[in-house]
């Protein structure tokens, strides 16, 4: 029988609210049986409340590991090469991850940031998330998602769902982390879907 297709989520554009929706995600998806890590590019020694509901859970479950130092260098300042280096090592941490078999959602927390401050190289990230394990559902944040990336979406399943902050290459809804996405798409207000709308629309793509 035919693994499950896992689902590339992209939750970009500005304001708030992108970790915070990958991170209701994973909980959902913790209660569909479903084990979870979520590495952190940016979020470094600060302790907040998710890493303590995490921990309930279990690291058998949903684990996550913030692996940066709390910000980076922007702007006119050079980035700082150490900054890179914890880049490197938690989109490798990562990578592993998605082909380790160990868990049924990765998510790449901040990542977006990551690739637009070229501290990673997007063709190498899209490349292996494209390749990556079937059943494998992946979730990147960060504002600014660099368009290979975006581009990657409408390629690999040809059913795009836009909305603000969410890119899905959705098949048809099964058990698992789709019927959940689907729950969470339903609970959008109405008014914030309307104001919203994509100004064009193509084939295949459904405006949300």
């Amino acid at each position: 029988m035919p693994e499950e297709k896992g689902l590339l989520i992209v939750y970009t554009g500005p304001g708030k609210g992108k970790t915070t929706c990958a991170l209701g995600t994973a909980f959902r998806a913790v209660g569909q049986g479903l084990r979870v890590l979520m590495v952190q590019f940016i979020k470094g020694s600060w302790h907040y409340g998710e890493l303590d509901a995490a921990k309930m859970l279990g690291d058998d479950k949903f684990e996550i590991r913030p692996m940066g130092r709390g910000f980076v260098k922007i702007g006119g300042a050079e980035t700082d090469p150490e900054d890179i280096k914890l880049a490197r090592e938690c989109w490798e941490t990562g990578r592993d991850a998605i082909y380790g078999g160990k868990y049924d959602l990765v998510v790449l927390d901040e990542i977006n940031y990551t690739i637009s401050y070229k501290m990673l190289d997007a063709e190498e990230v899209v490349e292996a998330l494209k390749n990556r394990p079937e059943r494998v559902h992946v979730i990147c944040t960060g504002r600014n998602a660099h368009p290979k990336l975006t581009a990657a979406l409408i390629r690999q399943l040809g059913g795009l769902t836009f909305s603000p902050r969410r890119f899905t290459c959705a098949p048809a809804v099964k058990p698992g982390l789709c019927a959940i996405l689907r729950k969470v798409r339903a609970a959008r207000p109405i008014a914030h879907r309307q104001k919203r709308r994509m100004p064009f629309s193509l084939p295949g793509i459904n405006n949300v």
